[in-house]
């Protein structure tokens, strides 16, 4: 099946989003890890782990298609000391990522092409779930303080 070019565009946009996504969470998580916030670590890296699985979907929607998928990051990974700034990071990656995720849906509904439709609207309700966690995180180190917040992610 042929995909049209706007919709393979918009495909190949997510699937450099989701593996930038994906190597920024193995490095929060490395980062976490070393620095004993092994909680952290333990979300960072599930959280890489399913921005992966995103992205070899998205790969296959782009071979069915008849696209060729696009390995190459989109930016480069965002990376602070800080555990409560690498969340702040996190949280802006995802929130640009459901725009985009939200622009894709509707290219894909304007071609006519639903099942790519319906698979951004699967990555978007994940995104959607990741982004309410870690605004709920910044919230919760707000209120308690950063210390007492990372003393909980030991």
């Amino acid at each position: 099946m042929k995909g049209r070019p706007e919709v393979l565009a918009a495909l190949t946009e997510v699937m450099r989003a989701e593996l930038t996504a994906s190597n920024q969470y193995l490095l929060g998580g490395a980062q976490a890890r070393n620095g004993g916030f092994l909680k952290l670590a333990t979300k960072f890296e599930a959280e890489s782990k399913g921005e992966f699985e995103h992205a070899r979907q998205v790969a296959e929607r782009l071979l069915f298609l008849g696209g060729a998928p696009d390995g190459r990051l989109l930016t480069d990974p965002q990376q602070s000391e800080s555990p409560v700034e690498q969340l702040r990071l996190d949280l802006a990656l995802e929130v640009a990522h459901a725009d985009r995720l939200n622009s894709g849906i509707k290219v894909a509904r304007e071609h006519g092409d639903h099942a790519s439709a319906q698979l951004l609207e699967a990555i978007l309700v994940a995104t959607e779930a990741h982004v309410d966690w870690l605004e709920t995180q910044l919230e919760l180190a707000k209120k308690i303080g950063d210390g007492l917040y990372l003393s909980q992610q030991l």
